[in-house]
Formats: structure tokens, C-alpha cells, sequence
């Protein structure tokens, strides 16, 4: 769904950070949380998630353990960038050869502010 036709389905007002709150509509149809006009389908324990894998990153930076078992975070990621349109980082996980955990630490601070940003927003 587009986001001009989503702006159009119910009435939105500004919070106190400058992001697009969706009143309630009943009548609307609209699944997601607007952030910035944008949606994002990720809960708040999937980014809670997030965060803390990018803590960790940024403390130990270059000496990061890759685990297999966080890869499923990793992906996360991924899908987050390409969902809030954060192209320059989308396309270095295109990279081909590349480890995506190499891109997830040269992006590290960029991508834990724009997950701390989703989650103070208050509709989450």
C-alpha cells in the first residue's frame, strides 16, 4: 500500500518527535506502524532485538564473534534498511562476496539510530 493512499485512509497527526501518528480509524483498513509515513512491520521485541545485537557490535566493533545462531538478526536487518528506504546501506548488503556482518559493522551507529528512532516513536 502506497503511502499517500495510507495518509488518505485515516487522519494523522504529528508526536512529539516530528512522526506521523495514524488517529484511530476504525473504518481503515491499515496494518503496520507509521513512522515518518512510513510503516514498519516490525514489533518492538524484534527491534528491542536489534538494538542490543547493535550494542554489542559497537563495543567490540571488529572483534565480533559472527554466530550462526544470530543470523536470523542479521536478516532482520536487512529487511529493516530496505523497508525505511536506507539505500546506501541496502545496497552495501548487495555486495557479492561480501559477509553482510561486514556491512553490518561499517553501518553499526547509523543503524542502531534508526532503530532507536522506531522505538521512540509512541506508536510502537
Amino acid at each position: 500500500m502506497s503511502t499517500i493512499f495510507a495518509i488518505k485512509l485515516c487522519q494523522l497527526h504529528i508526536g512529539e518527535r516530528g512522526y506521523l501518528i495514524p488517529e484511530a480509524n476504525p473504518k481503515s483498513n491499515i496494518t503496520g506502524r507509521y513512522i515518518m509515513g512510513k510503516t514498519t512491520n516490525f514489533t518492538k521485541q524484534q527491534l528491542v532485538k536489534i538494538q542490543s545485537f547493535l550494542t554489542d557490535v559497537l563495543e567490540t566493533n571488529e572483534d565480533t564473534a559472527y554466530d550462526p545462531d544470530q543470523e536470523y538478526i542479521v536478516n532482520d536487518i536487512i529487511e529493516l534498511t530496505r523497508e525505511q528506504s536506507k539505500t546506501s546501506i541496502a545496497e552495501d548488503f548487495s555486495i557479492p562476496y561480501v559477509h553482510p556482518m561486514i556491512t553490518v559493522q561499517k553501518w553499526s551507529s547509523e543503524l542502531k539510530l534508526m532503530v532507536e528512532d522506531l522505538l521512540n516513536t509512541d506508536y510502537l
